[in-house]
């Protein structure tokens, strides 16, 4: 095979090859990365197989319009190219995530695009919490990056 040859099959082989692995730091088991070009701040919960944020429709309807700036893992809106609202939202169907704690959230899916450093993953599914019994109690709800297996 001439060095020509064994260059495009390189090429070729390289080009084909998986897209380098995506590197997420985690500092104090949390990680931050932007949805749909907000900045979120996720708890990391090897325990959980969901991953949700918190829609910012929602969380300000209870606490209080601005409110967003104070929740410590931040809040998702959605975008103007692809806009939603709380009346949208709640009409669809709810997913409850259920804590050992027997506290829980209500969550909606909807397609984001997510972004870690430098890389983006475009619709990716991601849950919008819509509902939480923390706030019931007086508590903040928060972010959540599930990494458990789901079962």
């Amino acid at each position: 095979m001439s060095a020509v040859a064994l260059f495009t099959l390189a090429a070729a082989l390289q080009s084909a090859s998986a897209p380098p692995a995506l590197h997420v730091p985690i500092k104090r088991n949390e990680v931050e990365m932007k949805f749909d070009g907000w900045p979120v701040r996720l708890f990391v919960d090897t325990g959980s197989a969901r991953s949700y944020i918190v829609y910012g429709g929602w969380y300000e309807s209870i606490y209080g319009r601005g409110s967003c700036r104070h929740l410590r893992t931040g809040c998702y809106f959605c975008p103007p190219t692809n806009p939603c609202n709380l009346t949208t939202l709640l009409s669809q169907d709810k997913h409850p995530v259920y804590f050992g704690s027997g506290r829980s959230v209500d969550i909606v899916i909807r397609n984001v695009t997510m972004k870690v450093g430098e890389r983006k993953i475009r619709n990716l599914q991601m849950g919008l919490v819509v509902g939480c019994t923390r706030a019931q109690s007086g508590l903040q709800p928060y972010a959540l990056l599930g990494l458990s297996i789901p079962s």
